[in-house]
């Protein structure tokens, strides 16, 4: 009985791999003779295409790279982007296996964190693709020689042969499926433990760099009494040591300064320009005054005046704004609050007896002068003052009151937004994890960006109005949502000609007598779904901007939140079930009865469709990338069109086009929202559609070379949020392996495996658990620096110290900055012209102005200047100018 059961199912397997190779044999040789499917034709059409097209651009790539350095290697053409990686040019194809040995540490420090995280990402996906693609040796035999039965008889594409969807239902096969889930999923589960190693290493030290943003927090929703820099300045040293405190800096509402400012920029820009059309050309530039009639002006004497009066008025705005906030008797007052202290009466019995009047009026007398203050605040550094708290809150109400009479109620008044700048590590991280006010919302301290990237007009947002924000951009989002099904459910049925001469009768006459256009229907839908993904990031970001994020990286971590959940949702759920409709909707209306059996066999098999939209994503997109087509086209346009006189000016962008060397900066939370969708794919269909694998692999082998070459040679550093977009990557992940296993349940309680749907639970609830036993503590320790490496790092920075004192005015607002603005080609004699002063300066002598015209308000003590010092204004010369005390002012 035994051995002759076992000759049977020996037979029954050999009969059905016969089979199987025969119809993939008969189907490779002669396709016409399936006309009923054509899965396979459509997927070896697509590859054909868009495989063909990117070898074309690949090799076009290869050959110009060499020849067209400023366009294919800008780290290594233009000094502000230089890039140590970028000097080494690998010759013809050599780079593509080269920057794949590029190590992590030389990627994190030459290319930055969010870079290196991207590449880590594809390497991940590589990893899961090989495990895929082992159990795809096993997985499609077993698919492919599945018994015909009634349910499944239909199919007969190679390709979908070798899917779940060709097994029969309450197959015992199912437990080889189940199988492969355990070793997918259990294997990413622990690729997930070791990139969270990984990035909480590396994370770890991009906050603990040397940079004012690792010694800042950023204090949203200031109440009332410590809305003046002072007052929050003495708060956060009640708090902390003395010492520890730098400074402190609450927003202000400078509407009209900033209007100002944004009119002097437009006046430089101007006037620097006219200056390079006189000194390149020769001519005297002029222009129209469209506000006097169209009158003809002298450019050069015109501009200068504007110039000259923006710069007297900016700086006496600054200068009544930093009398009105930062009266100078707050530190005299903050000091004799100290004095009074119970610590410093210890130590000074004899100052009992005093009056405060005395105190203070004796304090003031004594130490007036503010060459003074390093030693105040070395002598009262680490005194904890207990009656400050009070003195701050009444400083504030005078500031208040001040600034309100000097500029008016707006100008002037500060927001709910500050920074506060510490002098070590150990503090700062302190101050990020302590809750600094009872009432929820109310001074919260979070992490500073980079000074360069805050976007100050949402510093100081109120928490009301924060929340009107979000709750309008998660509306808008949701909405978006309901309405992208269409579009994105329309290109999903685009592949099935059956489905479309149903949906659209017209269409019937034009397939039938022109078979070509259903192919090209099919390669249609990918190229389609493509279109509407990349139109999204642009439309979720305005909606994110309603959230009044304040730098860029968290503007884009919401974009990406976001982007994700669509592509989740709308680009693989809607797009698989719409598709798996419209392939069996004739059947279905023919046997309503048979809807569970069609769409358990449907779901598996639209993974020739991912397989399409993937290839179409990666092979054009990735062509289009190394190509940087659009750059391209981009900056020979630009070098068509608006100021070309000068090396700065060739290099500026101007009307948003942009030459090569400003390059956009790089979309990681894009690319790292569009990957969910890889990996959606993978986690899905790698047990369902083995063939996926092999697909999915090759796709992150191409994505994995050509992001690593275009963060080497390509992109600028900056933006980076120091490794944000991957922890959160990794929470879309979980949730990706979770969705996709409730999937898998659903196909198999679709295809009635009764033995394989209660095996697959307690990989569900190992998931769970997973997630939440990573959610407890691994995303918590990569957002701050342990107060161990924290000393540590603090101690190896006491040589540093020096360069501390840069760190206090890098979040100024950039309004408050610069009192004098000047163009950076402006000479010694023209400067000297535009100010009216005649200058005698023998070595050794003090440069002083003769002419009496000059406003008494924005003058300054003069000092000696060398006759041969130039007068530019240059932002590289700004700490030399300061130097030059009242010289360089006027």
């Amino acid at each position: 009985g035994a051995p002759n059961e076992h000759n049977l199912k020996s037979r029954c397997f050999t009969d059905n791999m016969s089979t199987f190779t025969d119809t993939l044999h008969r189907r490779l040789e002669d396709p016409a003779s399936f006309p009923e499917e054509n899965t396979t034709e459509i997927v070896r059409t697509t590859f054909r295409i868009y495989g063909t097209l990117f070898f074309v651009l690949f090799s076009v790539f290869c050959y110009v790279r060499q020849k067209c350095p400023q366009t294919y290697n800008v780290r290594n053409s233009f000094e502000k982007f230089n890039c140590r990686l970028a000097t080494t040019i690998y010759p013809h194809v050599s780079w593509v296996w080269r920057v794949m040995f590029v190590s992590d540490d030389e990627l994190f420090e030459q290319c930055g964190m969010d870079a290196t995280a991207l590449v880590r990402m594809t390497a991940f996906g590589m990893k899961v693709s090989v495990v895929g693609i082992f159990n795809s040796f096993y997985l499609m035999p077993i698919y492919g020689t599945a018994p015909k039965v009634a349910e499944t008889a239909y199919i007969t594409d190679p390709l979908q042969m070798v899917t779940l969807g060709h097994l029969p239902s309450e197959s015992a096969r199912f437990l080889a499926t189940v199988f492969a889930a355990y070793i997918l999923f259990g294997y990413s589960m622990y690729l997930i433990l070791k990139e969270f190693e990984w990035v909480t290493k590396y994370r770890h030290r991009y906050i603990s760099k040397f940079k004012p943003e690792n010694y800042t927090v950023f204090v949203s929703n200031i109440p009332e009494e410590y809305q003046s820099s002072a007052a929050l300045l003495d708060y956060f040293r009640g708090c902390f040591a003395y010492e520890s405190v730098l400074d402190a800096h609450v927003t202000l509402t400078v509407p009209n300064l900033e209007k100002k400012v944004a009119q002097r920029e437009a006046v430089v820009n101007n006037l620097e320009h006219a200056i390079n059309v006189l000194e390149v050309t020769g001519t005297k530039p002029t222009h129209r005054n469209i506000l006097k009639g169209g009158v003809v002006e002298e450019s050069i004497p015109v501009y200068s005046e504007e110039l000259k009066t923006l710069n007297q008025e900016i700086s006496e705005e600054i200068t009544r704004i930093e009398i009105a906030t930062n009266p100078k008797s707050y530190q005299n007052d903050l000091e004799t609050a100290q004095r009074k202290s119970d610590v410093y009466m210890q130590l000074h019995p004899s100052l009992r007896n005093l009056q405060n009047d005395d105190v203070m009026e004796g304090h003031n007398q004594e130490m007036p002068m503010e060459e003074d203050s390093e030693k105040k605040s070395s002598f009262f550094g680490g005194i904890a003052s207990k009656g400050t708290s009070a003195l701050s809150g009444a400083v504030s109400g005078a500031v208040s009151g001040v600034g309100n009479f000097v500029m008016g109620e707006e100008e002037g008044t500060p927001r709910t937004g500050g920074f506060v700048t510490f002098s070590n590590l150990k503090t700062t991280q302190a101050a990020l994890q302590m809750i600094h006010h009872a009432t929820p919302f109310c001074m919260m301290a979070s992490t500073a960006p980079r000074p360069e990237e805050v976007y100050w007009g949402n510093v100081g947002k109120s928490n009301k109005a924060l929340q009107i924000g979000s709750l309008m951009s998660g509306g808008l989002t949701a909405l978006l949502c309901v309405f992208w099904t269409i579009p994105v459910a329309f290109v999903g049925t685009l592949t099935e000609a059956d489905s479309l001469k149903q949906t659209l009768p017209f269409l019937e006459k034009m397939i039938d007598e022109q078979p070509w256009f259903e192919q090209f229907l099919a390669q249609l839908s990918p190229v389609l779904l493509m279109v509407l993904v990349e139109i999204l990031p642009a439309i979720l970001l305005e909606f994110s901007k309603f959230e009044g994020h304040i730098n860029e990286a968290t503007l884009n971590a919401s974009m990406f939140r976001k982007l994700a959940s669509f592509m989740v949702i709308q680009t693989f759920f809607v797009s698989a079930i719409s598709g798996s409709i419209a392939a069996e909707l004739e059947k279905m209306l023919e046997d309503p009865s048979a809807i569970i059996d069609l769409l358990a066999n449907s779901l598996p098999n639209q993974s020739a469709y991912f397989m399409q939209f993937l290839m179409v994503k990666t092979f054009l997109g990735m062509g289009i990338e190394l190509l940087r087509i659009s750059s391209v086209v981009m900056a020979f346009i630009r070098s068509k069109v608006g100021p070309n006189l000068t090396e700065k000016e060739r290099n500026t962008t101007w009307l948003g086009l942009r030459p090569l060397a400003d390059p956009l900066d790089f979309r990681h939370a894009e690319m790292l929202a569009e990957m969910i969708l890889y990996f959606m794919v993978t986690f899905v269909y790698s047990v369902m559609a083995p063939m996926t694998a092999f697909v999915l692999f090759m796709n992150f082998l191409i994505l994995s070379f050509s992001y690593r070459h275009q963060i080497i040679y390509i992109y600028p550093i900056h933006p980076d949020s120091g490794g944000g977009m991957m922890i959160r990557f990794f929470g879309f992940m979980t949730a990706a392996m979770l969705i996709a296993q409730i999937t898998l349940v659903g196909v198999f309680a679709l295809k009635k495996a009764a033995i394989a749907t209660p095996l697959f639970i307690p990989l569900i609830v190992t998931t769970v658990l997973f997630n939440r036993y990573i959610g407890q503590q691994h995303f918590y320790v990569t957002q701050y620096l342990p107060s161990k490496e924290a000393m540590a790092k603090d101690l190896s920075n006491q040589s540093n110290r020096d360069q501390l004192e840069g760190f206090r005015t890098a979040f100024v607002q950039p309004s408050l900055q610069e009192k004098i603005l000047q163009p950076e080609n402006l000479g010694t004699d023209r400067e000297i012209q535009m100010e009216r002063l005649n200058y005698y300066t023998p070595p050794g002598s003090e440069a002083e102005p003769i002419d009496d015209l000059l406003s008494p308000s924005i003058v300054e003590p003069t000092v000696s200047v060398a006759p041969e010092v130039k007068l530019s204004a240059s932002k590289d010369q700004k700490e030399e100018k300061k130097g030059l005390g009242g010289l360089s002012e006027i």
